[in-house]
């Protein structure tokens, strides 16, 4: 047997390795039960198929695991930029302003408010474009496809 220390240095090779392993524990298994009247048998057997069975679950698991994307730093850091919001308290207020301009009952000092959050809103929205596009760059895929993927729609108001 192999005795050659494993490292994480190429994950995908040693998934491979374990699955080729776990393969050839699995034909040294018999495929229907004994055949012997010995119920100890009969019963390491099953005990065993389970545990292989199980091993066989983990791998896959693990597999699945290792080919998973992995998002660098800077990926990472744009999608908290993409997915900032604004609070609650900004919303309703915004919200309120407006309802307001349409009932045309707004004050000077509150029409200055309401352009101020419309203001920071186009802002927020022009920053959340220009980072989905650096992300689409990183990950070289095309715009709309990333919109997508990230399940990004137009607002209701918009």
């Amino acid at each position: 047997m192999n005795t050659r220390k494993r490292t994480a240095e190429n994950p995908n090779q040693w998934a491979k390795e374990l699955h080729r392993l776990l393969l050839a524990l699995k034909d040294l298994l018999p495929h229907k039960a004994s055949t012997s009247s010995d119920p100890t048998t009969h019963k390491t057997i099953t005990e065993a198929k389970a545990i292989n069975e199980e091993i066989f679950v983990l791998l896959q698991e693990i597999q699945h695991k290792i080919n998973e994307p992995q998002l660098s730093a800077h990926e990472s850091e744009l999608l908290r930029e993409i997915n900032k919001g604004f609070t609650p308290d900004f919303w309703n207020r915004y919200h309120e302003l407006q309802k307001k301009r349409r009932d045309e009952a707004l004050t000077d000092k509150e029409q200055a408010e309401l352009l101020q959050c419309s203001d920071r809103i186009e802002m927020a929205n022009v920053e959340r474009i220009r980072h989905i596009v650096q992300l689409a760059e990183l990950q070289n895929v095309p715009f709309p496809t990333l919109i997508e993927q990230l399940k990004i729609s137009p607002a209701a108001y918009a």
